[in-house]
């Protein structure tokens, strides 16, 4: 009678405790498993893949692969430039921000540039804002379209095995 009582109880214990992690799993998400959804991650990600995102890490820096949210949609993206850095920018007519190679006369090339009829300027990524880019440049829409995203628009650090 004892044995079956302290089975019972074990049974009773385990699905609390089952319930316990469900519940804080819910409040917290600490963990993301989502579904890589077109090229823009290519090769590092193919579409279809499951990836596993870490949402409590919140230290970024460049390099690392986040889950963003950007209208209203997750996106998953490289983090290329982090707040303060300073890019040279060249308006090509199809994306709003097109970083270019570092110069070492940046004045003059940035006048040599525009000289051109090329809009040119030099870009401070805001605090808190980050530039992210897709693996696959020519599938991606990010930042180069839509501009650095602030920090509350990440979600999650992806995992990389």
């Amino acid at each position: 009678m004892i044995k079956i009582i302290h089975k019972r109880n074990i049974k009773i214990s385990l699905q609390l405790l089952i319930l316990l992690v469900a519940i804080l799993y819910l409040i917290y998400r600490p963990f993301y498993f989502i579904k890589v959804v077109g090229g823009s991650m290519e090769p590092t990600f193919i579409e279809g893949q499951i990836v596993i995102a870490n949402s409590i890490d919140k230290n970024y820096s460049i390099r690392d692969i986040i889950v963003a949210e950007q209208d209203s949609e997750y996106i998953i993206k490289r983090i290329a430039y982090v707040p303060g850095q300073k890019i040279i920018c060249a308006d090509l007519g199809f994306r709003k921000y097109t970083p270019l190679p570092p110069l070492k006369n940046v004045k003059r090339q940035i006048q040599y540039i525009n000289s051109e009829g090329i809009k040119c300027k030099i870009y401070e990524i805001p605090k808190d804002h980050y530039f992210l880019i897709g693996d696959n440049d020519a599938l991606s829409e990010d930042s180069r379209n839509f501009g650095p995203v602030h920090k509350s628009q990440i979600k999650a650090k992806i995992l990389e095995f």
